[in-house]
């Protein structure tokens, strides 16, 4: 998991999430496009993990309630949306 660069296999990537950052943390997806300036470690910790389970790393990191309080706000709800995202087979 601690790869910086993800593998993607079978991915059907049009370029719809080219100009965002979606991570994926306990089975949801988030578009942390508009937190990247706020994230206390920084924009690229957070692109690093685009379009990948960053579950881990964030259970490891992430242990105050304000961390997940503020991460519902990027939450993605859209099932569209949603059933696009786990479409992508991403090996770690």
């Amino acid at each position: 998991m601690g790869e910086r660069l993800s593998k993607y296999k079978n991915l059907d990537y049009d370029n719809s999430f080219s100009n965002s950052v979606i991570i994926k943390i306990n089975n949801n997806w988030y578009d942390v496009t508009d937190y990247l300036d706020l994230h206390p470690g920084g924009a690229h910790s957070l692109k690093n993990w685009h379009l990948r389970d960053a579950t881990a790393n964030f259970n490891r990191l992430s242990s105050h309630k304000f961390t997940t309080n503020t991460l519902a706000k990027y939450k993605i709800t859209d099932e569209n949306l949603i059933s696009k995202l786990e479409t992508f087979n991403i090996i770690e």
